[in-house]
């Protein structure tokens, strides 16, 4: 089974995971989830970062004699790195739920949550799982 903790704290305040951050666990069964799928999002804030760092520097270029070629190709860098990594993130859908809000799986780069989707991608198209 999967098991969710979601909290909202107050704006500025350390979270308490207690009834004051309203804090909810759900206990989900492998049985209950329909689908995964997975999403790309562009990072839109890092790139209008880059764009005004690179317009910036262009700007004051006269007056930025050493800084100012490092500042345009890194607001170069960014925005390529904007674009072309692209925020991922992998969704569950539950059948029977009566929330909208799918359950989201963050860093599916990283080994720990790529191990947890193949479970999950195992549980969910019902094929056994191999022996360790």
């Amino acid at each position: 089974r999967l098991i969710r903790i979601s909290s909202h704290p107050p704006v500025g305040q350390q979270p308490t995971f207690d009834d004051r951050d309203s804090t909810v666990i759900d206990e989900v069964e492998w049985s209950s989830v329909s689908a995964v799928k997975a999403r790309r999002e562009v990072r839109v804030g890092e790139a209008s970062a880059a764009v005004v760092i690179a317009v910036g520097a262009l700007l004051f270029y006269p007056w930025l004699q050493v800084t100012g070629p490092v500042l345009v190709l890194l607001g170069a860098l960014g925005l390529f790195h904007a674009l072309t990594l692209p925020t991922r993130t992998v969704e569950l859908e539950m059948r029977g739920r009566s929330e909208k809000e799918p359950i989201r799986v963050h860093a599916v780069r990283k080994k720990t949550a790529r191990a947890l989707l193949a479970v999950i991608r195992q549980k969910v198209s019902g094929e056994p799982q191999p022996a360790t």
